[in-house]
């Protein structure tokens, strides 16, 4: 847009002929506080851990090097990473891996300002269409292990609260959750766990969730963090090496990955849905990461397309559906990306 008048005289007496090509002046009364550099309005941090986890939050601890070890073993195709390189986290982030570190980008970026919690919460919150949404009325954040915490309709929410309700939400519209539809889910990259939090807690129900990764470091987490939630017995840590066994032996009706392969190379990506193939999983529902294209298309963060490799696999697409069904919300909501469902058809 133009310069206001006043602006534009000022920069012709300071002999400005205007700002740069392409670029074009905003009023500060325009902009929001985070774009001044202002203060705002400040989520909750608490950076304490209950004591019983962080006796086991170090990079050092024996079963972590364990698990290290037999992840040596695996195949390298799998393991190989595209962003996550040992060292990923530090002893900061292990401590505090509900905060702002490679898991959940919680405050970076325009996508996820006070504005755009603001607006997919009252969003969430207000729909009334949804099974999954009126089982999350009810459910809190209690910011445990540094998650941003957000006081927003009447809510302490976060990004893995706000998350998760979209997500369970969509494949409840999609597939239903519980008897009769989905009860047992793989979450392939399922970091420390979120998704089987919420997913048991909303439907107690289902009957079983299975959670695994490439990283070492993300299943320690995983089981540490479900077995504190109390969902140690409900929810199953399958390490790289036993996944094959366990989904042979409680097969699942639907794998999900939020953001994880569009952070892998294309072999790893290539494995897992080899993997998902010969136990015949029925469906699988893909969340790849915005970046300049919104989630319209399957590419890994080096640009590597990776939708050719699930019709390879033999999975189909069914739906491409947002995050957020509301247009406006969908801009400019929390994190809005797409969310892609094959289903397995070879």
């Amino acid at each position: 847009m133009p310069a206001p008048p006043l602006v534009q005289r000022l920069l012709r007496r300071l002999g400005c002929g205007g700002p740069p090509p392409g670029q074009s002046l905003v009023p500060d009364a325009m902009l929001f506080d985070w774009q001044r550099g202002a203060p705002g309005i400040e989520p909750s941090v608490d950076t304490q851990v209950p004591p019983a986890l962080a006796s086991r939050l170090r990079l050092d601890d024996p079963a972590l090097e364990a698990l290290r070890s037999r992840y040596r073993a695996c195949d390298p195709a799998v393991t190989t990473p595209l962003l996550w390189a040992p060292g990923t986290l530090d002893e900061a982030a292990l401590r505090a891996f509900r905060g702002e570190t490679a898991y959940v980008w919680q405050r970076r970026g325009a996508s996820r300002s006070i504005n755009a919690y603001a607006l997919a919460a009252y969003h969430l919150f207000s729909r009334t269409d949804s099974r999954a949404v009126a089982r999350f009325a009810g459910m809190d954040e209690d910011g445990l292990c540094g998650a941003a915490v957000y006081e927003i309709a009447g809510r302490r929410v976060s990004r893995d609260l706000l998350d998760s309700l979209a997500e369970l939400d969509c494949i409840d519209r999609e597939l239903c959750l519980g008897p009769g539809g989905v009860t047992a889910i793989l979450d392939i990259g399922a970091g420390y766990g979120r998704l089987a939090h919420r997913a048991l807690t909303a439907f107690p129900e289902m009957e079983r969730f299975i959670c695994t990764d490439a990283v070492p470091e993300s299943t320690y987490l995983c089981g540490l963090y479900l077995a504190h939630r109390g969902l140690d017995e409900r929810a199953l840590v399958a390490p790289l090496d036993r996944i094959d066994a366990e989904l042979a032996a409680a097969p699942v009706q639907l794998a999900v990955n939020i953001h994880s392969f569009s952070e892998c190379r294309p072999q790893a990506i290539a494995w897992w849905l080899d993997l998902l193939a010969r136990h015949r999983v029925p469906w699988l529902l893909v969340a790849p990461n915005a970046q300049d294209h919104g989630g319209r298309e399957l590419l890994t963060n080096d640009q590597q397309p990776f939708g050719p490799l699930m019709e390879q696999a033999g999975y189909r697409p069914r739906a491409v559906l947002p995050k957020y069904r509301d247009p406006v919300v969908q801009r400019y909501g929390l994190s809005p990306t797409m969310y892609h469902l094959f289903e397995y058809a070879p």
